[in-house]
């Protein structure tokens, strides 16, 4: 938006990050478990689309990946114990620059995580996952 009015037909595209990632997790029972992913805060390229493509690099900004899970582990006794898991991402923005925009303000954001992998146990309380 311009002087807080939309403009008709303007967008953004944010660049692919990759960045590193923990999981705290909790299991509830041998299927039924609970996690928690955060990661080191990548920076984004912020990107104009549509009408504002014409802009170019509108700026970037610099966010905490935060995600909770529930996972359901098939296998559960087995030592690779395949997962399916859903829940809720949370985008914390924690710095923005400024590029074509100037005072660029970026928003937190509420979003959906769907994750597929698997457990490999090296101990009854310790284990790898991809």
């Amino acid at each position: 938006s311009i002087g807080g009015a939309p403009v008709p037909g303007a967008g953004a595209k944010l660049s692919d990050d990759t960045t590193l990632l923990a999981e705290i997790g909790y299991r509830f029972t041998p299927e039924w478990s609970a996690g928690l992913t955060v990661g080191i805060p990548p920076t984004t390229d912020i990107d104009g689309t549509g009408s504002a493509a014409a802009f170019g690099r509108l700026g970037e900004m610099k966010y905490g990946p935060l995600a909770l899970t529930g996972q359901y582990q098939f296998n559960a006794g087995g030592r690779l114990q395949p997962y399916l898991g859903a829940g809720a991402v949370y985008y914390l923005v924690m710095d923005e620059k400024d590029g074509a925009v100037a005072g660029l303000t970026v928003d937190n954001a509420w979003g959906s995580v769907l994750q597929a992998g698997a457990d490999y146990k090296l101990s009854p309380t310790l284990g790898l996952f991809v």
